[in-house]
């Protein structure tokens, strides 16, 4: 994952602040299909209450309006721009909110999020990292039980559990220490590597 975010709390649109990751449930207003850049892309109006927000997703295939029907609940994440007192939101992070709580499964938590590589979106790249644990497995511990529990290590499948499904007792401090760079899981697999080329140097 490329970082990780907080979205515990959910706010009333109209509280939320520009410059700031958030969290709202919105009722789609409208949706239409633009163009930007020459590229197909979408706009869609949220309103809570008296307040609104435009989002746009660029790249955007089919029509907008299939997805984003008029009248829909979404959980929308991302962050807040204002521009000659417009409220806007580029490319948020969206599920629905009026289906089965496994489509909602990453509002009121705290969530990993990947990054966008070509001709992958960041929810793809994850559905494709959840899919492959589920048929394939983690991969065998090669550490030693012994030298985990004398290092205080974790095993390569919490190490990796962890990396994909953050725990969520983490706090503000915490969730900063991991974006800086600084996780468990990933000392755990650090320590894997320098284990196996010292094996392999012996």
């Amino acid at each position: 994952p490329r970082r990780y975010e907080d979205r515990r709390r959910i706010v009333a649109l109209g509280e939320a602040r520009v410059g700031e990751p958030v969290l709202f449930l919105a009722i789609v207003r409208r949706a239409a299909a633009r163009r930007f850049g020459g590229r197909q892309s979408a706009e869609v109006v949220f309103e809570d209450g008296p307040a609104r927000v435009r989002a746009l997703f660029f790249h955007f295939r089919g029509d907008p309006r299939e997805r984003f029907a008029a009248g829909r609940r979404f959980y929308v994440a991302g962050t807040l721009t204002e521009r000659d007192g417009e409220r806007t939101i580029a490319h948020p992070d969206v599920e629905p909110a009026d289906e089965d709580s496994a489509s909602s499964r990453r509002a009121g938590r705290v969530v990993a999020v990947y990054p966008t590589i070509p001709g992958v979106f960041p929810r793809t790249l994850e559905r494709l990292v959840r899919d492959a644990i589920e048929r394939v497995g983690l991969p065998p511990d090669v550490l030693p039980a012994t030298l985990r529990e004398r290092r205080g290590l974790a095993s390569i499948g919490q190490a990796l559990g962890s990396a994909h499904d953050p725990p969520q007792d983490l706090d503000a401090a915490s969730i900063e220490r991991w974006n800086g760079g600084d996780p468990p899981w990933r000392r755990r697999l650090a320590y894997e590597r320098l284990y196996l080329d010292a094996l392999e140097n012996n």
